[in-house]
């Protein structure tokens, strides 16, 4: 019989597995003690918790008695809980995984509902923080249309380059960068934009991270390629089948 997987201090929504609870038969599934936020507790099986289909100790049920547990905005509350401390949660790699967390304040729904209409919540706005490394909380956060949204996300923050304001796309277009790898760490992996920009690509094989002396410079092949004005690709080629950079250079010179 396979070990059931320790759960110990593994947080799922508001739950925290606190032990592994002694089967009352072969064939029961594993269920864990938890300590849930509000200060309650459940024992919850782990599979349950692992899909995400119990993530309080039932306080939302409870909490339902303000009439709104069915409301947009009760939803909105739920997910951005759910985004900061959920793993399973599809987006918590890019909330909760990069340190974005809620405040003490909207641990409740109340609160969070008192703030919403007092900041001129609407049917059709969208919960936007202010600074995108920023937590949830009433200070840094406001409502837009969903459009505006869109245009805020980390990928399309705009980019100062050598003194001019670019997009990320014209950017990586300058940088000579490959726009999909960097959107890539920006947006998947939690890279901050600086760091995406200027980390260069890890080689897929050692040759292409070869540094080459010549005329007295060691340089890579890629800085090479810019210091002779040829394509990467072309150079790359044919120092790979066996050309000299000398000859190369000599060639290019005629």
């Amino acid at each position: 019989m396979n070990k059931p997987e320790d759960l110990t201090g593994r947080r799922f929504g508001e739950l925290v597995c606190l032990k592994l609870l002694q089967k009352r038969s072969a064939a029961e599934r594993s269920r864990w003690l938890c300590r849930c936020d509000c200060g309650g507790t459940a024992k919850v099986f782990a599979t349950n918790l692992k899909k995400g289909n119990t993530a309080t100790c039932g306080c939302r049920v409870r909490r339902g008695a303000h009439g709104k547990s069915k409301s947009p905005l009760y939803k909105v509350w739920s997910s951005m809980k759910h985004r900061c401390s959920n793993p399973n949660n599809a987006h918590y790699k890019n909330y909760g995984g990069r340190g974005v967390s809620v405040c003490d304040d909207w641990v409740e729904f109340a609160p969070f509902y008192k703030w919403a209409i007092s900041s001129g919540y609407e049917k059709g706005l969208t919960l936007e923080r202010k600074n995108n490394d920023g937590n949830y909380s009433p200070k840094n956060c406001t409502w837009i249309p969903k459009p505006a949204q869109s245009l805020n996300r980390r990928t399309n923050l705009k980019i100062d380059l050598r003194g001019e304001v670019v997009d990320l796309k014209t950017a990586c277009r300058r940088l000579g960068l490959n726009y999909g790898m960097v959107q890539n760490r920006i947006k998947n992996l939690g890279w901050s934009i600086e760091a995406a920009l200027k980390t260069p690509k890890t080689p897929r094989n050692r040759y292409r991270a070869k540094l080459i002396t010549f005329s007295g410079k060691t340089l890579s092949i890629a800085e090479w390629a810019r210091e002779m004005g040829v394509g990467y690709k072309a150079l790359y080629g044919r120092l790979y089948r066996g050309s000299a950079i000398d000859n190369i250079a000599k060639e290019l010179s005629r």
